[in-house]
């Protein structure tokens, strides 16, 4: 276990997070900007799992919850009209502040 590895990964996922947002903000680097963002979240979800080392139940208990979040998520998104996304993005912002609570 290195902890600058550690340190190193969740600074480059924080910047590679924040980029992705500050990518978003133009349709000619959307594209760039939602890559940016999904490399900075998986490589968050990949640090995390790294520095826990959870055994091999709390592993399938994290993924089945991550792919069934996935899944409501896929659903979701696939019947929002665009004009009612702000309100969808809020919905779910707070579902994430939900889980940060628990």
């Amino acid at each position: 276990h290195v902890p600058e590895i550690d340190s190193a990964a969740a600074t480059l996922s924080g910047l590679l997070c924040i980029g992705g947002i500050a990518g978003l903000s133009s349709q000619s680097t959307a594209r760039l900007g939602a890559a940016s963002g999904q490399a900075g979240v998986a490589l968050g979800v990949i640090s995390t799992f790294g520095h826990l080392h959870p055994d091999m139940a709390t592993t399938a208990q994290i993924g089945g919850l991550m792919a069934a979040g996935g899944v409501a998520g896929k659903y979701i998104g696939d019947r929002v009209e665009p004009t009612s996304l702000p309100q969808t993005v809020a919905a779910f912002h707070s579902l994430v502040g939900i889980a940060a609570s628990a």
